[in-house]
């Protein structure tokens, strides 16, 4: 099975690579993909859209600009009054969708350990919940759900791959894996603190 380590970019192991959530995931989802050659069920695995994010606003910000600086700023304020709009209205398509804050980016439907399945939410540097997936967490967990908190996305790899190679009966341990926490194994109080090291 291909490490995660094996995958570079530029030569440098993306294991080691410090980038934005979304090139995390798409790297964790790479990974997962050659993962499930070994691990069939890791091809079950998928990101649920909950961001809410309806557009990168910097890159709007910056068409802005561009905008007053070819229109003139009372043209571009129209401009950029219209591109407003339109976030909002795609921000409320994927509300009347069902799109909701706070549930965990990726989830695996598959009872392992004696648990119903495996919610994995993925963050970079040192970011920490909000306090609408504290919420959900908290549900998650209520109703024998694992969840767990990744701030790598190679460490998120090696969390699928430790759940799917599971027996579907627990009980189980939690492995330590670094800049991993499992909210089970500790007191909803502790789920906010910053990552581990």
């Amino acid at each position: 099975m291909p490490k995660a380590s094996t995958l570079t970019k530029k030569g440098k192991p993306l294991s080691s690579y410090t980038g934005t959530e979304d090139q995390h995931s798409v790297y964790l989802m790479h990974q997962l993909r050659l993962m499930s050659a070994r691990y069939p069920l890791l091809a079950y695995v998928y990101h649920v859209p909950n961001e809410m994010n309806v557009g990168d606003w910097a890159a709007e910000k910056e068409e802005i600009g561009r905008l007053e600086q070819a229109l003139g700023s009372r043209k571009a304020a129209y401009s950029a009054s219209s591109m407003r709009r339109r976030r909002v209205a795609r921000l409320r398509k994927q509300v009347a969708k069902g799109v909701k804050r706070g549930v965990p980016d990726y989830h695996l439907s598959a009872s392992r350990g004696g648990y119903v399945s495996l919610y994995v939410e993925l963050k970079v540097d040192r970011n920490t919940l909000s306090e609408e997936q504290l919420a959900y967490a908290a549900f998650a967990v209520s109703e024998n759900n694992l969840v767990a908190v990744a701030w790598d996305w190679s460490r998120a790899a090696e969390v699928f791959e430790w759940y799917a190679g599971l027996p579907k009966e627990g009980p189980i341990s939690l492995p330590a894996i670094p800049k991993v926490r499992w909210l089970n194994a500790i007191p909803p109080e502790k789920w906010k603190s910053p990552p581990p090291p």
